[in-house]
């Protein structure tokens, strides 16, 4: 800690001054004075929305998860960010911390519902209940999310491995197997 600081201290100071880019802080602000300028409605706290978010996480992106679930919940959140879209508001700087965390959360349900749904296997805590069983010659990979041109794309990539040596074929989930 003490070191650590120490050091990003000293180099603090030898580095230049980065002069601020205008249009990324005016981008920021108009991001902000969105939610200071709503009018509050019941629908639109942002303890409500956040509070409806993480239960819409537990109830269709939880552990134990199906293709339909998280179909469903993502309509559900396409609904919800809809809503906020048009309504979320803060009246303080407390509430306006709480409007970008749901703001924020919006886009980190999408993405782990969505690489849920292309993850077609249980694999460590992602539990598919629709797949029940580790497929080791098609899983073997990471899933990506990156934006492009505004919009978010999932691909899988190559795991580095290291020198494990790995299973071949699929391997069933005790207790996620139908009787």
């Amino acid at each position: 800690g003490v070191r650590a600081g120490r050091t990003a201290a000293e180099f603090a100071v030898k580095e230049p001054l980065v002069e601020a880019d205008p249009i990324q802080i005016k981008e920021k602000k108009d991001y902000l004075d969105k939610f200071m300028s709503r009018t509050p409605s019941t629908d639109g706290g942002p303890r409500a929305i956040r509070q409806a978010i993480q239960k819409l996480s537990m109830d269709k992106f939880g552990v134990l998860k199906t293709e339909e679930g998280l179909l469903e919940g993502l309509e559900e959140l396409d609904s919800l960010r809809k809503i906020a879209d048009e309504k979320l508001y803060a009246s303080d700087p407390r509430e306006l911390r709480l409007a970008c965390e749901a703001d924020f959360m919006f886009d980190c349900q999408e993405m782990h519902a969505k690489a849920a749904l292309l993850r077609t296997e249980t694999r460590g805590v992602h539990n598919r209940l629709d797949y029940p069983y580790m497929d080791n010659d098609i899983w073997i990979k990471d899933i990506r999310i990156k934006k492009e041109n505004g919009d978010m794309k999932l691909f899988t990539a190559p795991t580095r491995r290291g020198h494990v040596k790995i299973e071949k074929g699929r391997i069933p989930i005790k207790g996620l197997q139908k009787n």
